[in-house]
């Protein structure tokens, strides 16, 4: 999709990505014009939304209430954020600057498959946070919606940088 966009037929290239997955809401390309990102292309299925009761409003406060960190998906190649919107519409942020792409495309979708994954179990917890703490993935939905951070002291190590993995 990114090398599409890159070429100019990011119309095209979006219709198939998005009717393949149905947890993805909207794709976006923003490229750096005059020293900033700005969005060039954005591509909503309006149908979609309305099978699961958003709006294109509630997507755009998505996006302004988690803004991409563009510098860091520069960095990074790849950023994962919490987009939910409280009080019970969980989203996700997935913001990738492709090899031989010019911009950033940035997709949001729902979690559901995500939630499935880290599903409650008696023998274990698992969930995803961000670099800053932040709830991204959990096992309770709410948790999700809420943005929550997360308490465990493992997750606070690993913030302060004292801890690369636990259990």
């Amino acid at each position: 999709f990114a090398l599409a966009a890159a070429s100019g037929d990011a119309g095209r290239a979006a219709a198939p990505l998005l009717a393949s997955d149905p947890d993805l809401l909207s794709l976006e390309v923003w490229e750096r014009r005059d020293g900033r990102f700005q969005r060039v292309f954005h591509r909503v299925d309006p149908a979609r939304l309305a099978a699961v009761n958003l709006s294109e409003a509630e997507l755009a406060e998505a996006r302004r209430s988690t803004p991409v960190p563009f510098e860091a998906v520069a960095a990074e190649g790849v950023v994962l954020q919490n987009a939910s919107l409280p009080p019970d519409v969980a989203l996700l942020s997935l913001a990738a600057a492709p090899e031989g792409g010019r911009g950033v495309v940035v997709a949001l979708l729902k979690p559901d498959r995500l939630l499935r994954i880290f599903a409650r179990s008696a023998a274990w917890q698992v969930y995803l946070v961000d670099g800053r703490g932040v709830v991204v993935v959990h096992p309770d939905p709410a948790r999700v919606v809420a943005r929550a951070r997360a308490g465990s002291e493992i997750v606070r190590d690993a913030i302060q940088g004292t801890v690369a993995r636990g259990v």
